[in-house]
């Protein structure tokens, strides 16, 4: 099994954000992941490495940098409660741009999936 990477990308704004990565040999598809409220956190990195566990070349962007860099929340109320506010925060423009960053790093498989998960 191909490990996990982060790495940084630019959106089409300038912006410079963390991202996690899995890229197996021979993927022949790609899937953005799209973090919960709780940011790229040891789960969301799990999904990713299971989703390449089957092949594909996955990426989590880590959307909330242009709030706040580095979030990883845990799953009790004061994380919900932060979590909550950062996605508050959060202006969908910018982010889009950050997925759309994310969709390009990945494309030269040919096909993208996007999947969401709670605030994504």
């Amino acid at each position: 099994m191909t490990t996990g990477s982060h790495l940084q990308l630019t959106a089409a704004d300038g912006h410079t954000f963390d991202n996690y990565e899995v890229h197996p040999d021979g993927a022949r598809a790609s899937i953005v992941v799209v973090q919960e409220i709780f940011g790229v956190n040891p789960h969301i990195r799990s999904l990713v490495d299971r989703y390449a566990e089957y092949g594909y070349h996955v990426i989590a962007p880590a959307v909330f940098d242009r709030v706040e860099r580095g979030v990883e929340l845990d799953y009790d109320a004061e994380g919900i409660a932060k979590g909550r506010d950062l996605a508050g925060a959060i202006k969908w423009d910018p982010v889009i741009a950050d997925v759309a960053a994310a969709v390009e790093h990945v494309s030269s498989t040919g096909q993208v999936g996007i999947v969401g998960l709670c605030f994504g």
